[in-house]
């Protein structure tokens, strides 16, 4: 019996490296994409943020902090270029809209 567990533990820890590996490739290649200033301000928030550099934007709140967003601010992030960085007043995460 303590065999067996060895084996599906083996087989648990083989198929979490494998996912951890293929994560760690799409994020060098998305990284890849992304400009320098942009990675930068991500690794700053995420180092201050407990580890949320970012966070999507979903029905008018911020999925790091989860709080609302008033209209005036949600209207104001409608208005920006889908090219700029916006941010959450509360908890600072760069937000990812159009999710």
């Amino acid at each position: 019996e303590i065999a067996d567990l060895e084996i599906r533990i083996e087989n648990a820890l083989a198929a979490f490296n494998s996912e951890l590996e293929l994560i760690a490739r799409e994020r060098s290649e998305t990284l890849a994409s992304v400009s320098p200033e942009l990675i930068s301000l991500y690794e700053k928030i995420r180092t201050s943020n407990n580890g949320t550099g970012a966070a999507a934007l979903i029905a008018g709140s911020c999925n790091g902090c989860h709080l609302s967003i008033n209209a005036i601010e949600l209207k104001r992030i409608a208005d920006i270029a889908e090219d700029e960085v916006v941010r959450c007043e509360e908890c600072r995460c760069i937000l990812v809209r159009g999710v």
